[in-house]
């Protein structure tokens, strides 16, 4: 998971989705990406934000950012 600001958090997780969540309310807001190759999921493993905030990177096992 990764803080955005106060009500929004980034998540990752083993279906390969990076998912933007609403604190409160308690929701999903949008899926932002996912990592996958045809038929192939890669769970994320990494979150990170660039110094300026504009950027969001994750990591998977597939070697791809």
């Amino acid at each position: 998971m990764l803080k955005i600001d106060e009500n929004t958090i980034v998540t990752g997780s083993e279906d390969g989705y990076l998912r933007a969540v609403s604190i409160y309310p308690n929701s999903v807001v949008s899926i932002l990406g996912k990592h996958s190759e045809d038929e192939n999921v890669f769970p994320i493993f990494k979150l990170a934000r660039s110094h300026c905030g504009y950027f969001l990177a994750s990591t998977s096992n597939d070697s791809s950012i």
